[in-house]
């Protein structure tokens, strides 16, 4: 149907003639329908003999060569596209065409990178090459990962749902690692689905990103952290014990305790800022020698408190004991008296709760 007008406009006397006188030979590449399925024909018309107006005419199949053909533009014009796509969106290594009933593939473009990992052109089963090729230049660590997510039907669960399959890992480059990402999506070329595969180049993103987030986890840490003794602060306490508070609501808490510190300045009150600074950090130095495995927290400018969860929690009477023989140690020797009280964990409705008895029981 798509090549009839053309054939009738085409295929006319005057055409035939005039063709025949300047080149020889009159020639038309058109399809017809043979058993239901159009067919490319070459027809070509020349005059028989030197005088008369007799002609020949004949048609042949040249369907094969005219789809290798309709191939091998394709190819260059997808390796054209491809390259230019290369330029907008990032560094590849190469794409490729899968067929994802068959796994036969070939490539659209390849780097010289992509050959040193053994990319090949073309191939029969795209999944089983790319673990095979993969199992020699993945990092070691990564290998585990990939095998466990690189799969055909992974792959296709996600695409045949409309989203783009992306994984990322490490491949070894003369031996030094490189973030890479392979991503996949599904196309449909000429009423077939046909699987899209992109491996990108994502070693500088991946890095930035994980600077970015060692950045950010280091001043959060730092923002829960007391300047001036170095242990956890008021704000981390409040976000612990807001987690242990939903633990409670759900009846999932933890056996824990907590223990509540005071520093007695009441016979250091002439103290000059400098060294009242000095007696709170060593009184908060006995506190985190006794308690190694419990997170210490300063709440105020002499209350510390301590939760235990654990070994520590176990052997809360312990450490007590030895905390008030160190304390004991301390006073003899004109050091910071430190007042602490602490608490079991016994069904408390809140931390608050929790928190209140221990501060009860401190003497």
């Amino acid at each position: 149907e798509e090549d009839r007008i053309m054939f009738t406009s085409a295929f006319t006397k005057e055409n035939v003639v005039k063709g025949i006188e300047e080149h020889g030979a009159f020639t038309l590449t058109y399809r017809l329908y043979i058993n239901d399925k159009p067919i490319y024909v070459h027809l070509k018309a020349i005059r028989i003999g030197t005088e008369g107006n007799r002609i020949i005419i004949g048609i042949n199949t040249i369907d094969a060569q005219m789809k290798h053909r309709e191939i091998l533009d394709r190819l260059k014009e997808e390796r054209i596209t491809f390259s230019r796509l290369t330029a907008l969106t990032g560094d590849y290594y190469f794409f490729y065409t899968v067929n994802p009933e068959t796994g036969s593939y070939y490539e659209y473009s390849t780097s010289e990178d992509a050959k040193r990992l053994g990319a090949a052109v073309e191939g029969t089963d795209f999944f089983a090459d790319t673990l095979e090729r993969n199992d020699r230049v993945i990092h070691p660590e990564d290998k585990e990962f990939f095998r466990e997510h690189f799969s055909k039907q992974a792959i296709l669960n996600k695409v045949r749902n409309k989203e783009i399959y992306s994984l990322t890992y490490r491949l070894m480059f003369d031996g030094v690692p490189r973030y890479v990402s392979l991503r996949a999506a599904m196309v449909n070329e000429d009423g077939k689905d046909r699987l899209i595969f992109g491996l990108n180049d994502v070693d500088a993103q991946v890095k930035r990103e994980q600077e970015y987030a060692h950045n950010l986890s280091a001043a959060r840490n730092l923002a829960n952290i007391d300047d001036q003794t170095g242990v956890k602060n008021r704000k981390a306490f409040d976000n612990l014990t807001e987690q242990l508070d939903d633990l409670i609501r759900t009846h999932c808490a933890p056996p824990m305790s907590v223990v509540f510190f005071d520093i007695d300045l009441r016979e250091k009150k002439d103290l000059r800022r400098k060294d009242r600074l000095a007696y709170i950090r060593q009184a908060c130095m006995i506190i985190c020698k006794t308690f190694r495995h419990s997170p210490v927290f300063r709440l105020s400018e002499t209350g510390f408190a301590v939760i235990s969860r654990g070994d520590d929690h176990e052997h809360i009477d312990e450490l007590m004991e030895e905390f008030a023989e160190r304390n004991r140690e301390q006073l003899a020797a004109d050091a910071p008296v430190i007042l602490s009280g602490m608490a079991q964990y016994q069904d408390e409705a809140s931390m608050e709760e929790l928190f209140s008895r221990a501060r009860e029981n401190t003497h």
